[in-house]
């Protein structure tokens, strides 16, 4: 019957029936659950930086799907009608680059990404996919982009392109690059790029398919940055692609982190490194640093960067910081780590935890933080276990000038195993606990199976004294009597203790405290 492993579970785990089992490893047995978080030190927290590929942006053009009309759009050098969600284009006055365009406030310097689709249903010619700049007004165009041809006929062709604006023109116009032609328009979108990133010391920053592209004006700093990234002394892991570089000698990318240091592999392709935040300055800075060479062409072109808080679940004290999926200690003192861990502090535990890269010192469960208190040091590379009785709700390693790391940390409660159902095993020692389900009835509800079990149940407690026979009932008493909650998935609504009695086995000189309870378990 299910509410048995309720039972199990209550007493196993009740720090007062444990009271009557003196710890040791044969006794007691890890229950399986783990109770620590980012045990091996690889969680991380949510993604810091905004648009790390560099590829979101406002959108700039308004009403450029074209759902109920051409509003917002003007024509230049056409007529244009909508139809059916899409703008019909007649370019019959003879400009092959006569369309409709839209100021979207273009500004010089700034990286755009533009996509559309058009289609060329007639015309004297086969066109080709054209993009034009303007004035507000639609007058001086100058040609920005000729994509695909236009097949009289054919199928709609969509392109995407990026382009960096230069001039005074702000306007965005659509041709078909054939005369006396008719074409479609729709799905259009022009973004702005570089999203969340502020661009400093009048150096060249462009964005593209390929990311952000910093170019060297000054010969010192040329930044871009994000603001309200990182908080000191806090651990984090950093991820960044580089597209491609032109370097000159000398010349290098760098991060600031109170104080301008390298980024630790200048090279393409996709790097990690980890490092504890120093200082006061919060934002994340690239910088293409060329003072050595004095170059002002130098390039670097970044796709995707990464910053995410280690440490989830840790508080850290000095000298700490966290490394790739291991917490690191450098050897200067005595300052732990800590994990708070709820409703630990009395229960027995079973602590797992790995030492790697081990140079010199140890590292230790504070004795002040077990029952015990002892005080048992580990050094060495290796897999280490320490069984203790808790005194606190938290986990802390205090390291005694430790120069190395912990990892693969695991916390398990130790419940006791001298609980059985129905029987226990032959010639087993005292103490040891038998819990019975002597009945177990439906109530009377409408719903067939009852929604409320009541079972009764009778519990042995038992010892090799009368005395200790007592204090294992009044322990027993006080796990389980007026106990509600969910155990072992089974709801529990009331236990109500019944009655009492005392027993003896002369011939194996075991007493047992003898108990009945009434236990309402929830069936549904």
């Amino acid at each position: 019957m299910k509410v048995g492993k309720a039972i199990y579970n209550i007493l196993s785990q009740s720090t007062d029936v444990q009271s009557n089992f003196p710890f040791n490893t044969t006794d007691y047995s890890p229950t399986g659950t783990e109770l620590v978080t980012n045990g091996d030190f690889s969680a991380t927290g949510g993604e810091l930086i905004t648009n790390g590929d560099f590829s979101n942006g406002e959108e700039q053009v308004l009403n450029g799907d074209f759902k109920t009309d051409l509003a917002d759009w003007n024509n230049k050098s056409a007529t244009s009608a909508w139809v059916s969600g899409s703008a019909v284009i007649d370019n019959s006055t003879g400009n092959a680059s006569g369309g409709i365009y839209q100021n979207i406030g273009l500004i010089s310097g700034k990286s755009y990404k533009l996509t559309a689709t058009l289609k060329l249903n007639s015309g004297d010619s086969n066109g080709a996919f054209k993009v034009l700049t303007s004035s507000s007004g639609g007058s001086s165009q100058s040609s920005l982009f000729t994509g695909d041809t236009l097949i009289i006929g054919g199928a709609s062709v969509t392109q995407t392109f990026y382009f960096t604006h230069s001039g005074t023109n702000v306007s965005i116009q659509f041709a078909c690059d054939a005369e006396n032609a008719i074409f479609e328009l729709d799905n259009v979108s022009v973004k702005e790029l570089g999203e969340g990133w502020t661009s400093a010391d009048g150096d060249i920053d462009t964005y593209n398919d390929n990311g952000l592209t910093i170019t060297s004006i000054t010969g010192l700093l040329n930044r871009v940055y994000q603001t309200n990234i990182t908080q000191a002394e806090k651990p984090y892991k950093v991820t960044y692609t580089i597209e491609a570089t032109s370097y000159s000698s000398g010349t290098r990318i760098r991060y600031y982190n109170d104080g301008w240091v390298n980024l630790p592999e200048q090279d393409a392709g996709t790097h990690t490194f980890y490092y504890t935040r120093l200082g006061t300055e919060n934002s994340w800075y690239f910088d293409l640093e060329s003072s050595t060479s004095g170059s002002t062409t130098d390039t670097v072109t970044i796709s995707s960067i990464s910053v995410e808080e280690l440490g989830e679940g840790w508080t850290l004290g000095t000298g700490w910081s966290i490394g790739e999926d291991k917490a690191i200690y450098d050897g200067s003192g005595y300052d732990s780590i800590n994990q708070p861990i709820s409703n630990i502090s009395g229960k027995s535990l079973k602590i797992t935890f790995e030492i790697q890269d081990w140079q010199s010192g140890t590292i230790r469960i504070p004795p002040a933080n077990r029952v015990d208190g002892l005080d048992e040091r580990y050094s060495g590379d290796g897999e280490n276990v320490i069984y203790y009785k808790s005194t606190v709700n938290a986990l802390s390693f205090q390291p005694q000038l430790f120069d190395g790391s912990i990892t693969n940390i695991s916390v398990e409660e130790m419940a006791v195993n001298k609980i059985f159902p129905e029987l226990a095993p032959p010639d087993i020692d005292a103490p040891y606990v038998v819990y019975s389900v002597v009945s177990n009835s439906p109530s009377e509800t409408k719903n067939t199976n009852g929604d409320i079990d009541t079972a009764n149940i009778e519990v042995y407690g038992f010892q090799d004294t009368y005395n200790k026979a007592v204090d294992l009932g009044v322990s027993v008493r006080a796990a389980l009597d007026r106990k509600t909650g969910t155990y072992n998935t089974i709801e529990i609504q009331s236990t109500n203790y019944v009655n009492e009695q005392m027993d003896v086995n002369e011939a194996r000189k075991l007493w047992a405290a003898i108990q009945d309870y009434t236990i309402r378990i929830k069936n549904i």
